[in-house]
């Protein structure tokens, strides 16, 4: 089969990345391209589906490459580095794009690149900057994506055709990228290139100004936090995990470090777990107190002439026993039940 000219293009980048994911997409999109990207957060349980079955459906396959963006690749279940496999082993048109002075040959990339995401290297990449995105783009399409193709190129599939549709009204509809957002973008890189090599001071004026730039920061907050605990500074780190997680509560759960110290999130199940334990415990306690009361006096009255005397028994300790028991039981099993909802309820997939 001949190679042709697709212009079918997918766009795998880290979540920080958005705005330089969304730039890009926008351009593509207004010059003609059909162009996919997880604009919004996916569902889990269709997350694989819509991924892979878009990087089977569309030619070229763009990786959006920064200082931070291969960190956690280290995972093999992480969905950045499992793109860039499928699209090794689909054999796509990869076009690595480096961003915020991205290279390489950098030591914390080298140790990243394994396997078979060593591959990424042997692509021919395309650098840009935030002052000549034009023309890096103009260059992208001229030369990098007005290629044949010889690979097969599966459909997508029917089943999630609806939500690719969504992803991209949803994209479609995103205001253009603001400048100050790249800059913070850039600011951010740099922050984690310090981090990297354990200058802190200066990595924390770095985040600091993505900060300035960008109010939501979630990803600068969490890293500056990182910083600042390494410095010493408890309190300062504190805050500013805190502040992430209220940007993105996603930081509450898969991505705090151990020794963190984060605001209660998400404790309404347990202190509802406790309060049962302690009802239960204690209508529990109540109804032995009796039954041993009750049997007690029947082995005491052995010795006497008299007939046990059953009013010294304190019988309002069943009724009470019996409901504090019951309460204490719903609401321990109400508190199991929000936890198993939360559990296999449906969770969105995270970059």
């Amino acid at each position: 089969m001949p190679g042709r000219i697709e212009k079918t293009v997918f766009i795998s980048y880290r979540r920080t990345n958005l705005p330089w994911a969304l730039n890009i997409y926008q351009y593509l999109t207004y010059h003609h391209y059909d162009a996919f990207f997880d604009y919004e957060s996916i569902y889990s349980g269709d997350f694989e589906q819509v991924i892979i079955g878009n990087i089977k459906a569309r030619a070229h396959f763009l990786v959006l490459l920064t200082p931070s963006a291969l960190e956690r690749c280290v995972n093999p279940d992480d969905w950045l580095r499992r793109e860039i496999e499928t699209a090794l082993n689909e054999k796509r048109n990869i076009v690595p794009l480096f961003l915020e002075s991205f290279s390489f040959n950098s030591p914390s990339v080298t140790k990243i690149l394994t396997g078979k995401l060593a591959q990424l290297k042997s692509y021919n990449g395309l650098n840009v900057h935030t002052d000549y995105f034009q023309e890096a783009m103009e260059r992208l399409c001229t030369r990098f994506l007005d290629i044949p193709l010889e690979a097969v190129l599966h459909p997508i599939p029917s089943a999630v055709q609806e939500i690719v549709a969504e992803q991209k009204e949803a994209a479609n509809k995103a205001a253009q990228v603001d400048q100050q957002e790249l800059t913070a973008q850039e600011w951010f890189e740099k922050g984690f290139v310090f981090q990297e090599a354990n200058s802190l001071d200066e990595a924390i004026r770095f985040y600091s100004e993505a900060i300035r730039l960008r109010a939501d920061f979630a990803e600068a907050y969490y890293n500056r936090g990182v910083a600042r605990r390494a410095k010493g500074d408890h309190s300062g780190a504190t805050a500013d995990y805190n502040k992430a997680v209220q940007y993105n509560p996603e930081y509450a759960r898969s991505y705090v470090k151990p020794g963190i110290e984060l605001q209660p999130v998400g404790c309404f199940p347990k202190l509802l777990a406790a309060i049962g334990s302690i009802l239960m415990i204690g209508g529990f306690g109540s109804f032995l107190y009796f039954v041993i009361s009750f049997i007690g006096l029947i082995f005491g009255s052995f010795n006497h002439p008299n007939p046990p005397d059953f009013s010294t028994l304190q019988f309002n300790l069943i009724p009470i026993g019996v409901a504090a028991f019951l309460v204490g039981l719903v609401l321990f099993l109400l508190a199991g039940g929000i936890g198993i909802m939360r559990m296999f309820g449906r969770k969105r997939a995270r970059k």
